[in-house]
């Protein structure tokens, strides 16, 4: 049986939904009051009752601007609630994949190799490093799914900007943010396989290239027929990374990813 943390989340949900369709076993936590499996990462304790024969920790707090402004909140959940609960399952065996980010690198170069030293600059890539370094202690048991931005069926941003550029209205997006998107479905898919075969050490996922998200908007455009100049860039308000990919020659070789183009992935995402 797999065990789905944070089920009720976008790629726990999807995670849900897949395997439900591959009919293979599985049970999805939430914190929410009455769920069939409640598991708050507050307060692991209960984690007894299961018993997994894998585990992949979708639950986390995302947000960048929350792990900064609320760090002893934030780093309650995605690190000593995580690394809680994947010690307990590990402790019965149990093989745990973990959800990290790009932001355990600084941004200063593109396609980071996995092997590469964690230098992150903000409260949530700490975090994420943090959390990382105690799967690691999990030897074979241990994972680690480092991720770009995972794009997801109507995303609230580019759904705004769809429907504004309908609509002939200017939008505004940063020319210096980048970003280096990734299918959902695909991740969910090395997810799966990962976890079949039980493959410990780091994954990485990624676009082969970083995009900026004033030139996506652009794109987006002229897929939409519509006149670039209603895309007026505009200036992120804090600094921003420049590079957000990474090198993922191990998930092509042993997982069957498909890197493709940052371009060539919002395109297929913008058609549909």
């Amino acid at each position: 049986m797999i065990m789905i943390v944070g089920g009720d989340g976008k790629l726990g949900s999807a995670l849900a939904a897949r395997l439900r369709d591959l009919e293979l076993p599985f049970i999805a936590t939430s914190r929410r009051a009455g769920a069939k499996y409640y598991l708050d990462l507050r307060d692991v304790g209960q984690v007894a009752r299961f018993r997994p024969r894998a585990a992949i920790l979708c639950a986390a707090e995302t947000s960048i601007s929350a792990c900064r402004d609320n760090p002893t909140d934030t780093r309650l959940v995605n690190v000593e609630g995580n690394l809680a609960l994947a010690r307990q399952l590990a402790a019965g065996g149990c093989f745990v994949i973990g959800l990290s980010s790009n932001r355990v690198f600084d941004g200063s170069s593109p396609q980071v190799p996995s092997s590469a030293r964690r230098c992150p600059t903000s409260t949530y890539g700490w975090q994420k490093a943090e959390l990382e370094r105690g799967l690691f202690e999990l030897g074979e048991l241990g994972c680690v799914f480092r991720l770009t931005k995972v794009i997801t069926p109507a995303m609230p941003l580019f759904e705004s900007w769809r429907s504004d550029l309908g609509a002939c209205k200017e939008i505004h997006p940063f020319r210096d943010m980048s970003f280096s998107p990734i299918p959902l479905e695909l991740v969910v898919a090395a997810l799966i396989q990962a976890v079949q075969a039980a493959r410990p050490g780091i994954f990485q996922l990624s676009a082969a290239d970083d995009i900026g998200y004033a030139e996506a908007a652009k794109q987006l455009a002229a897929i939409m027929n519509i006149d670039e100049s209603l895309v007026q860039a505009s200036t992120s308000p804090e600094p921003m990374p420049k590079y957000t990919s990474l090198d993922t020659s191990r998930a092509e070789r042993e997982l069957g990813w498909q890197t493709m183009s940052a371009a060539e992935t919002l395109d297929i995402y913008f058609d549909a």
